[in-house]
């Protein structure tokens, strides 16, 4: 599920939405420093060349609400507003008029918005976290099933992952109380598949290795299944 900073404001708290320091999700969208730093660059672009008009805090401001509404300052919004002022100079003192508002609103706004930045930042870490648990809870659940099928063909276990997986699952669904039933389950499986792997490990080293094998027995193992006795198996070719 992908959701975005603004969609987390939404997910915010009546609680919280209704601090003081805490911005509405209208309020959000209603914030003007964007738009005030778009005017205060065309101003400084178009209408007073010596003048530095986008200040620092204005800067700074549009940043917050860009992070605030998850998305960064569009050349677009720019453009528009640069362009209005270069066709027109007697659109500056107006935009200058703006800005001016804008900018006295600051220093009421900013820590607002900071707190609310913090509280949708605290929302999305929160959201991430129990996207995270659910997909372990997913990861597990595919371990415990494979471990089941094996078990159930008795196939080995052996080298596949599972002996370290199926420990690890255990140790993280520990920390979940939403999985507690899997994390039973995952506890019975895992003696079941340490004594399989012990009985494979012992059947493994049963069997001979070629180079430990007797080759006098192989010979005549071969032998007593011919028909026609050759040299190798203690007659002369005939």
């Amino acid at each position: 599920m992908k959701a975005t900073l603004l969609t987390a404001a939404i997910a915010l708290t009546i609680t919280e939405a209704q601090a003081e320091d805490i911005l509405t999700r209208d309020e959000i969208a209603k914030l003007p420093f964007m738009t005030a730093l778009a005017y205060a660059e065309a101003i400084d672009a178009y209408c007073l060349r010596d003048w530095h008009y986008a200040s620092t805090d204005l800067a700074a401001a549009a940043i917050t609400q860009a992070d605030l509404q998850d998305k960064s300052r569009s050349g677009v919004e720019q453009t528009r507003e640069a362009s209005r002022l270069k066709a027109d100079k007697s659109a500056c003192e107006p935009a200058k008029a703006f800005v001016d508002r804008v900018t006295a609103t600051i220093l009421e706004m900013q820590p607002k918005m900071d707190a609310t930045l913090i509280a949708l930042k605290k929302e999305r870490a929160q959201r991430d976290a129990a996207q995270a648990r659910v997909a372990r809870v997913a990861q597990c659940g595919h371990v415990v099933a494979v471990v089941k099928i094996f078990l159930a063909a008795r196939w080995s276990l052996a080298n596949g992952g599972y002996e370290e997986e199926l420990p690890r699952c255990i140790a993280d669904l520990a920390a979940m109380p939403e999985a507690g039933a899997l994390l039973a389950e995952a506890k019975t499986l895992l003696p079941q598949m340490t004594e399989r792997n012990r009985v494979q490990l012992g059947k493994d080293r049963a069997v001979p290795e070629q180079s430990e094998a007797d080759p006098k027995a192989i010979i005549a193992d071969w032998c007593a299944k011919q028909t026609e006795k050759t040299a190798l198996c203690g007659e002369g070719a005939k």
